[in-house]
């Protein structure tokens, strides 16, 4: 499925096989891009060495609970999203909850308003499709994505953990309800604020 904007050259499309080539390239380049500063470079290879091979996002994207969301500027892939259901934590159970799984542009496109443009088509995406609870974890000293995800109306409300071999970090995990922001415009954006390192 592929929507566009003419105004200013903007599509989005779900991910099909035909793109893992494309999924692998951009979702390795978006994370070391995102991260390369702050990780040290053994590890942050090590991550991606294993999250980002053919094998793992192929069978992600075989995987009835995820879809992925590319999104594309003047032709060029821009960034992406994975969206994941099924997998909620416990508070959620009772909830129609979706969860932003992967939220990466390429750094090329910091800066630019895109994040906010993938996020209103994911936010737009779930409620259509009946979600009314979208989360999502965070590391906490991205602050930059913090207050990205803050102006989008999410919210802090505990921990989720983050596997990287033997050891377990501590994600904040944020949520926000969407029968409380129907029909709302986040706040305005700062140039600032476009996220540098997403989740």
């Amino acid at each position: 499925m592929t929507s566009s904007d003419k105004r200013d050259q903007i599509f989005f499309r779900t991910a099909t096989l035909e793109d893992l080539p494309l999924l692998v390239d951009l979702a390795a380049d978006s994370f070391r891009q995102a991260y390369h500063e702050v990780w040290e470079s053994a590890g942050l290879e090590d991550y991606i060495s294993r999250s980002f091979t053919p094998e793992q996002l192929g069978a992600e994207l075989r995987h009835p609970d995820c879809t992925f969301i590319l999104m594309g500027h003047q032709q060029a892939v821009a960034g992406y999203a994975k969206l994941r259901h099924g997998h909620n934590p416990p508070d959620m159970e009772k909830k129609r909850a979706i969860q932003i799984g992967r939220f990466y542009l390429r750094n090329d496109y910091y800066g630019q308003g895109l994040g906010d443009r993938l996020m209103e088509h994911c936010l737009q995406t779930v409620r259509e499709a009946g979600y009314t609870t979208v989360w999502l974890a965070v590391w906490p000293e991205n602050t930059r994505a913090v207050r990205f995800y803050q102006r989008w109306g999410f919210s802090v409300t505990g921990y989720y953990p983050f596997y990287h071999g033997d050891v377990v970090a501590q994600d904040w995990l944020m949520q926000k309800e969407l029968e409380q922001a129907e029909g709302r415009k986040p706040e305005e954006r700062r140039p600032e604020d476009e996220m540098s390192r997403p989740v």
